[in-house]
């Protein structure tokens, strides 16, 4: 992946490129975790994936946190090339966040 954002309002949150910044990233990410669980659903949305998450698990620090979050992904050629996060997970629907892509 060539490229990923997520929302400022996640801890680390930001816009990663390259596949060793997205892989840092996604590693830092799983360590805040000391249990995590995700409940699924995939959209095909125009000529994006979107992904919605239910995620519900304890932080490293030892805090329960649930969250819904969505995920779209941009696949070139069979490959992704972009993840784009949000907090809102309906926020990927709307024309106003699409056009933000």
């Amino acid at each position: 992946m060539a490229e990923l954002i997520e929302p400022d309002e996640f801890a680390g949150g930001g816009r990663r490129q390259g596949p060793d910044a997205v892989a840092a990233y996604l590693r830092d990410s799983l360590m805040a975790w000391r249990e995590l669980h995700s409940e699924r659903i995939a959209t095909v949305h125009g000529s994006d994936i979107v992904i919605t998450h239910h995620v519900r698990g304890v932080l490293a620090d030892g805090t329960p946190h649930e969250a819904t979050v969505a995920d779209v992904y941009t696949v070139r050629g069979g490959q992704v090339v972009r993840m784009h996060a949000y907090a809102d997970p309906q926020a990927p629907f709307r024309s106003d966040a699409r056009d933000q892509l």
